[in-house]
């Protein structure tokens, strides 16, 4: 047998390549870009009071100055949510996610 060439003998097996699993770092990016991009397409978006996941990453883009966050009361009173009663909100309230500066009303 000489360097190089494959023995007859040798079997091949070939494994199939998987993709690189996305960091989770990539992921929680991406889906506050998608959210973002939904809020400024819309003008603003409710997000449902049990949707904890959505809630946390309004609350983030909300720390980083990129919408306004009101709580919705059952009778549809609103009051805007400040970013540290965000991040703290209990799953009891929906929310309406806006653009900041740009339809949350004071309160």
């Amino acid at each position: 047998m000489t360097s190089g060439s494959p023995s007859s003998s040798a079997t091949l097996i070939p494994f199939p390549l998987r993709p690189a699993p996305i960091p989770a770092i990539e992921r929680s990016r991406e889906l506050q870009k998608r959210l973002m991009d939904a809020v400024f397409a819309s003008g603003a978006l409710e997000v449902a009071a049990q949707d904890v996941p959505t809630k946390r990453l309004a609350a983030r883009l909300q720390i980083l100055g990129f919408v306004a966050i009101e709580e919705v009361a059952e009778g549809g009173d609103r009051r805007r949510l400040r970013p540290s009663e965000a991040i703290e909100a209990e799953p009891g309230l929906a929310w309406r996610v806006s653009r900041a500066g740009a339809g949350a009303r004071s309160a």
